[in-house]
């Protein structure tokens, strides 16, 4: 199911990475939360799966394939904000349309079992 997702994220046949899967949702869930994300974060929430300069090359990937628009911060313009495409906020709000509800209340449920 997962290579099938990505494949139709993607809009052609791909094998998923867990780096272009850890960009993928934590972009995602940033913009679920009205947060948009910079390369600098992303290289250091996806740091378990490649160096600073592998997550700026699927980054570019990405935007490529047209899943991401990179642009400059309004406040520092030497910072680059990650935005998902509208193409992609449309697949995941038409595939997984509880994604969020569940995430949250998983995290929740997380959070209480931790603070007992």
């Amino acid at each position: 199911m997962r290579e099938k997702a990505l494949t139709e994220i993607m809009g052609a046949p791909h094998r998923g990475s867990q780096l272009r899967e850890c960009i993928l949702r934590q972009m995602m869930l940033a913009f679920a939360e009205d947060r948009i994300l910079r390369v600098s974060e992303y290289q250091r929430l996806c740091a378990r799966f490649a160096s600073p300069p592998a997550i700026r090359t699927e980054i570019g990937r990405l935007e490529s394939r047209k899943v991401l628009i990179l642009q400059p911060n309004k406040a520092d313009r030497r910072s680059t904000e990650v935005w998902p495409t509208e193409r992609i906020i449309r697949w995941y709000k038409d595939n997984i349309p509880e994604l969020r509800r569940k995430l949250f209340r998983l995290f929740n449920e997380l959070e209480m079992r931790n603070s007992s």
